[in-house]
């Protein structure tokens, strides 16, 4: 804990902190007015493929293409094979706005953002970011930030888009765009992107929206130079969700964050095991540990073809009496009262 002069300096930035200002609001509104958190009415799939991408450019140019699953991609009926790099949007009701609009959490913003916001945005009505939230430092999670201009460019849509990641994480934003984090690294017209960004800790909620939302800390693979894992996060919003994107191992510890979740969204790269993505059947641990109501495999590599994936999942949903399925990009699923959940895309 640092001190300076005799004066708690941790006390004096407990004093800004969302925690609180929440504990200020509850307190306040104890006698008349109990806290109640923000409630999720849609998650939409923004992209549900690996840093990759489906199709594979690589299966394309061989002479000849022979990947069943790229090939059927390119087609009409095949179409929820393509998978951009991925993202979830979570839309959440604020008490404090109960007439507004939905507020928007987008998780990761990848290399393939701007196409899939191209190919959703408009076609949901959605505008404004109200918070992003990222998960690790690879570029299929951030290289999309510099798209982001599009948003606040001249504050048409917004002044700014507020950013948490924990450290890690934004000492590779520095790094990779040093004018996003200080516009005086700025150069030519100058126009650029606009963020709020905050630092996060993984033992420490804070809220966006009026929502709780918890990190869960998970091993992405590891670190070459040393062999340690490679921490990646995932994040628990309020009762409802939790949302693994990228994981090759989650430790009990976390695993305790997140029981009781009515939804999970967890990484599925391919049949077998990779050293940084769950395969399925590591997906379909977690998916009977945890016992979620509604499950959705994301992150999925051109080794799974979407049809076939759904018909294996539905054997196992059947045995555990959940709902088990591979989520694809555009899927749109809205919340109901009673914990139940409505499927649809604007593409059918």
């Amino acid at each position: 804990m640092s001190r300076s002069n005799g004066v708690n300096k941790d006390f004096y930035f407990f004093l800004f902190s969302d925690t609180y200002k929440k504990l200020v609001r509850r307190a306040m509104g104890t006698v008349t007015q109990p806290f109640v958190m923000s409630v999720i009415e849609q998650v939409i799939f923004v992209g549900t493929g690996c840093s990759s991408n489906t199709p594979a450019l690589k299966c394309l140019l061989e002479n000849p293409p022979t990947c069943e699953v790229c090939l059927l991609a390119l087609t009409e009926e095949g179409w929820k094979n393509r998978r951009k790099n991925p993202s979830v949007l979570v839309r959440v009701r604020d008490p404090r706005d109960p007439n507004g609009r939905l507020r928007n959490i987008l998780v990761d913003c990848g290399k393939t953002f701007y196409q899939s916001a191209l190919d959703i945005f408009p076609r949901y009505g959605i505008r404004e970011i109200d918070a992003l939230i990222l998960s690790h430092g690879h570029a299929d999670a951030v290289l999309g930030l510099d798209d982001l201009r599009a948003w606040t460019s001249g504050g048409t849509l917004q002044e700014s888009v507020p950013v948490y990641l924990n450290e890690e994480t934004f000492a590779v934003v520095s790094r990779a765009f040093p004018y996003l984090v200080s516009k005086a690294n700025a150069t030519g017209g100058g126009e650029v992107a606009s963020f709020q960004f905050t630092v996060i800790k993984e033992n420490e909620p804070f809220e966006v929206a009026g929502l709780d939302i918890t990190p869960l800390p998970v091993h992405h693979g590891k670190i070459m130079s040393t062999g340690e894992p490679y921490w990646c996060f995932g994040y628990r919003f309020g009762k409802q969700l939790s949302c693994i994107t990228d994981a090759n191992y989650i430790p009990p510890e976390t695993f305790e964050k997140m029981k009781n979740s009515e939804i999970l969204i967890v990484d599925c790269l391919r049949e077998a095991p990779y050293m940084s993505h769950f395969g399925l059947d590591q997906a379909l641990d977690v998916v009977k540990d945890l016992k979620a109501r509604h499950n959705y495999l994301i992150g999925m590599a051109h080794n799974l073809e979407h049809e076939d994936l759904s018909q294996q999942l539905s054997v196992h949903a059947k045995d555990l009496d959940l709902h088990i399925s591979p989520a694809y990009d555009t899927l749109k699923v809205d919340v109901m009262a009673d914990g139940s959940v409505r499927e649809s895309t604007w593409r059918e």
